[in-house]
């Protein structure tokens, strides 16, 4: 049996904290909000606020992109983080997530 890959749970500063395989991901509130409509992408940003301290921005660390509505498939959220592995999370709880009625939802290996 494989462990799961992860989680995606609320920020401190409103976005949301995906973290996967024990590695954390931020995704900022602007880019939740705009993630959350069909066919649009987001970037996974490096939690640690020191490069923000410095005047430089945060380093990317991947992407998120939604699925498209289009089919009879769950929409879904496809995490992509670099180097080159896939995981997936549903819309629907990552939505029931950043609304604050649901504490955490779960993210699988696509691979």
């Amino acid at each position: 049996m494989t462990p799961p890959a992860g989680n995606i749970c609320l920020s401190q500063q409103g976005g949301l904290r995906v973290t996967i395989e024990g590695v954390e991901h931020l995704i900022t509130a602007p880019d939740v909000a705009y993630l959350l409509g069909p066919g649009a992408v987001a970037l996974l940003q490096d939690p640690d606020p020191c490069p923000l301290l410095i005047g430089n921005p945060r380093r990317r660390t991947g992407h998120v992109l939604a699925s498209r509505y289009d089919g009879d498939e769950t929409p879904h959220l496809v995490i992509c983080v670099h180097p080159g592995k896939v995981y997936l999370a549903q819309t629907i709880e990552v939505r029931e997530v950043w609304a604050g009625r649901l504490d955490i939802c779960k993210v699988v290996s696509a691979c």
